[in-house]
Order: structure tokens, then C-alpha cells, then sequence
């Protein structure tokens, strides 16, 4: 149900009015594929695939930068900031503001990070 999503989004969602009905729509309307349910179990009980500490061992040659949501209700910012003390990862910022997703409560501060990132990565190709 419509309004189940949107309340469970407004649990992790810092900026609320980010949940809204195009979100919903976007989350909802895959789940009438065939398999999706099949799918959704495995992305909710996250029984396969590596864990992020998996992944910065094994790439530790691989520039990271990490930003987490000070406001994340379901993985706080304490529990991110460990994967700040690995070689690979250059950059821990947390983001003031946004919850779980702050890549739809605040796009703006996301998308500048990238750009600073690419930039940081390929200097004198990119230009902010």
C-alpha cells in the first residue's frame, strides 16, 4: 500500500517532503514485475553479496570517498564512521541534514561531492 511506503520512507527520510507521491510510485511500481518479490526478500534480508568491509579490503588501491547522513535512523553516522579508517577511503563527510538517502532528500549536496570527487580523482580534466 501507497501510504505503508510512504511511512516507512518518512522513518528514514530527514527531508519528509522528499517522500512523495513520485517516490512512492518509483519504489511501488517495479514491484509488479514478475520476481519482484523474490527480489525484495533477497535486497531486505542481504543474505548474499559482500559487506562493505569486504569491499574496502579488497580494493584498497581504489579511491573512496564516504557520505553518510548524520540523520540516518536505521544505520547511524557512528557505525559509518569505521569505514573511515580504511586506507582506500579518503574521505568520510558527514552530511548534515539528511537521513538514509541523502542522495533524494538533498541531490545538490550529493551531486557537488561527485563533481568535487572527479575532480579531486582526474585533475585539470574535469572542471567543476
Amino acid at each position: 500500500k501507497p501510504d505503508d511506503v510512504r511511512n516507512v520512507l518518512r522513518q528514514a527520510y530527514a527531508v519528509e517532503e522528499r517522500v512523495d507521491d513520485e517516490l512512492i510510485d518509483a519504489i511501488l511500481t517495479p514491484g509488479t514485475a514478475e520476481g519482484a518479490a523474490r527480489v525484495f526478500l533477497d535486497f531486505i534480508s542481504y543474505s548474499g553479496g559482500p559487506l562493505p568491509e569486504d569491499l574496502l579490503e579488497a580494493n584498497s588501491d581504489v579511491p573512496v570517498w564516504i557520505g553518510w547522513g548524520e540523520q540516518d535512523p536505521w544505520e547511524p553516522i557512528d557505525q559509518g564512521r569505521k569505514y573511515g579508517d580504511y586506507d582506500c577511503v579518503q574521505r568520510f563527510i558527514p552530511l548534515p541534514g539528511v537521513g538514509h538517502c541523502p542522495q533524494d532528500e538533498k541531490p545538490e549536496l550529493v551531486n557537488d561531492l561527485v563533481r568535487q570527487f572527479v575532480a579531486d580523482l582526474c585533475p585539470g580534466e574535469y572542471e567543476i
